[in-house]
This record gives structure tokens, C-alpha cells and sequence, in this order.
């Protein structure tokens, strides 16, 4: 359970920082890495 919750919390600081620094140039890169 723990370990779930620092997964959670990972992938939330994760898509924060994402957001956070030049959020289209990263994100758009990253979804067309994804497909």
C-alpha cells in the first residue's frame, strides 16, 4: 500500500513538473513519443 501511495505521488510531482517547466514544448514531445 505504501509503496502504491509513492508511486501515486511520484507520477503526481512528475506530471507537475511536466506542467510546470515549458509546459507545451514537454508535453507535446512527450505524447508524440507515446503516440
Amino acid at each position: 500500500m505504501h509503496t502504491k501511495l509513492l508511486q501515486i505521488f511520484s507520477t503526481y510531482l512528475l506530471s507537475i513538473n511536466i506542467a510546470g517547466s515549458d509546459k507545451n514544448t514537454n508535453y507535446a514531445s512527450t505524447q508524440k513519443r507515446l503516440g
